[in-house]
């Protein structure tokens, strides 16, 4: 009943919360007013990653709140965030519902003359519609790349992606206004449980490309320990969350009314790693793909949680062999088809374990 005569307007309808969330709508909700689905062009070039996650991540909401804080009869601004947003948190912390302070320890990194370099980079990928090349010049990509991994080492945070949404939510938390805002943050998100259809998903990537690549004899070895919480969640519950926190809004109907939810399995139906590993090498024996690159092959996965031992098991079983037949091709020219596929195997592997 609360969406009854309501208008929409959704961005990131392109990924796969986004596309569940928009056939949700279309399907159990037909009373809607409007929906209005925002989709952005590919980039043209290969932005920095900091500079990307920036743009994408902290900009984009910063502007979409701007723009709801416009419009005089918004009833809600929902914010999906990520369950990792606070990863720079001891190991083994409880992460409640609330936001968290960000740590900066002592760098040479707010020197002015880094800080104005910084801002002409960021704001010239931000600001232009087109990205002109000349900005984006190797020295600039090396610039970045030292800077990035100084900005994580001091913040403690493992990816631009986390370190981007928890600047996300800082913001929104500090700009929203008379907004109502609900933050929902969703675990790992897997295929749907029951909707559209079970076991439906969008692509191959996160926790079912692993699986994949599990059953295909391709990935043997990843990084990590098997007594961490595997903490997936079906796409369809997220989506069923984020209903449901739009419609809190009218509880009290308060002016800049702020919460947060998590959406993940937590403490209450936890899986540990070594479960899902075990799961998934089961299923794969019991229903074997015949795409597997060698039928002889049992899949199996083993989880490696020193980075030194696991960069060492990496080398040998991908690496090396890579660079066996990049050598034998430089002498015979018989090996290009082989170089090629296994260079294009270790970055996709490398892609996907990262």
């Amino acid at each position: 009943e609360f969406y009854d005569g309501k208008t929409l307007l959704c961005t990131g309808c392109t990924g796969f919360i986004g596309k569940t969330l928009a056939e949700k709508i279309l399907r159990c909700l037909p009373n809607v007013n409007k929906v209005y689905l925002l989709i952005r062009s590919k980039k043209k070039y290969a932005l920095s990653k900091l500079i990307y996650a920036l743009r994408l991540n902290v900009f984009g909401t910063l502007n979409m709140l701007r723009f709801a804080l416009h419009c005089p009869n918004v009833q809600c601004f929902t914010h999906v965030s990520t369950a990792y947003v606070n990863s720079n948190q001891p190991s083994g912390s409880k992460i409640f519902e609330r936001f968290y302070p960000l740590y900066l320890q002592n760098s040479t990194v707010g020197e002015k003359q880094k800080k104005h370099r910084i801002r002409k980079l960021v704001t010239g990928y931000t600001n232009t519609q087109e990205y002109t090349q000349d900005v984006h010049n190797k020295e600039d990509q090396n610039f970045m790349t030292q800077f990035t991994n100084t900005v994580l080492k001091n913040t403690k945070f493992p990816n631009t992606y986390t370190l981007t949404k928890h600047l996300a939510e800082k913001l929104v938390a500090k700009y929203h206004g008379r907004v109502p805002i609900s933050i929902v943050r969703p675990t790992i998100v897997g295929a749907a449980l029951k909707e559209p259809q079970p076991g439906w998903i969008d692509a191959v990537s996160a926790g079912a490309a692993v699986y994949l690549f599990i059953g295909l004899c391709v990935l043997r070895i990843i990084p990590g320990k098997y007594d961490s919480i595997s903490d997936q969640i079906p796409v369809d519950f997220v989506v069923n969350t984020l209903l449901i926190a739009i419609t809190t809004s009218k509880d009290g109907n308060e002016r800049g009314l702020l919460r947060i939810y998590h959406s993940g399995t937590s403490t209450s139906n936890p899986a540990p790693w070594r479960t899902t590993a075990t799961r998934v090498a089961e299923y794969w024996r019991k229903c074997p793909s015949k795409r597997k690159i060698d039928p002889s092959m049992s899949p199996n996965i083993l989880m490696i949680d020193n980075p030194i031992n696991y960069n060492t098991q990496f080398f040998l079983r991908y690496t090396a062999w890579s660079q066996l037949f990049k050598a034998l091709d430089r002498l015979s020219y018989h090996y290009q088809n082989s170089v090629s596929m296994l260079n294009g195997n270790n970055d996709l592997l490398g892609n996907l374990i990262k």
